[in-house]
């Protein structure tokens, strides 16, 4: 707020207000002071962001950008390839065709590290808990970030109708890098669809020892 006299000697404020209190006209005395202090202030850090923004150019910020990107990369390889872990997943596709029953299955090894020793055992029962079909899979090894899925790991049932509930029973056994024993074994009930998709995680260890 600005202060100045007129005339007859009055202290008159910018908006025509006369003034005569002397504390009054000390406090926006002081007022004005900081406002021109800040003022000061603001103009010294436009400054600073000008001589900022003229130093960074498109090429600064795509260098910045690609360090970025690279350094992310390396943590998730770091993490897919090194880190000794262990991390087996079980897929399973269900679908009813020709009046009878598919079952596809696929094992996979998600892990760093190769697991051994592989079982899967796949049971299909209708709704009264018998048993209808069944087949068994064995594998030496899985090497580390592979799959597998073929004909002993599928189940065709036919005969049986499409209108009632069954339940498929996955049981899963591995042996981990560091020589350990894991088993799962997941079920799940299919009938009401004539297709479904299962995904069921059989094992995350994320340190061998």
């Amino acid at each position: 707020m600005e202060l100045w006299d007129d005339e007859e000697g009055f202290v008159v404020t910018a908006d025509g207000r006369v003034v005569t209190d002397d504390s009054e006209i000390a406090a926006i005395q002081v007022l004005n002071e900081s406002t021109e202090e800040e003022y000061e202030i603001a103009q010294q850090a436009a400054e600073r962001l000008l001589r900022l923004g003229r130093s960074i150019t498109p090429v600064r910020v795509f260098a910045a950008s690609a360090i970025l990107l690279l350094l992310l990369f390396s943590i998730f390889a770091t993490w897919y390839w090194v880190i000794p872990r262990d991390a087996v997943d079980v897929e399973t596709v269900y679908f009813q065709r020709g009046g009878g029953h598919v079952i596809l299955v696929q094992v996979d090894n998600l892990g760093s590290r190769a697991i051994k020793d592989i079982s899967l055992t796949l049971i299909f029962e209708d709704s009264e808990g018998f048993n209808i079909a069944e087949t068994s899979w064995h594998k030496g090894e899985l090497p580390s970030h592979s799959s597998y899925s073929g004909d002993d790991l599928e189940l065709l049932v036919q005969g049986y109708t499409v209108w009632d509930e069954y339940t498929i029973i996955l049981s899963l056994s591995w042996q981990d890098d560091s020589g350990r024993q894991h088993s799962e074994t997941f079920s799940h009930q299919v009938g009401e669809w004539t297709s479904e998709h299962f995904y069921d995680e059989a094992g995350r260890n994320w340190i061998l020892f």
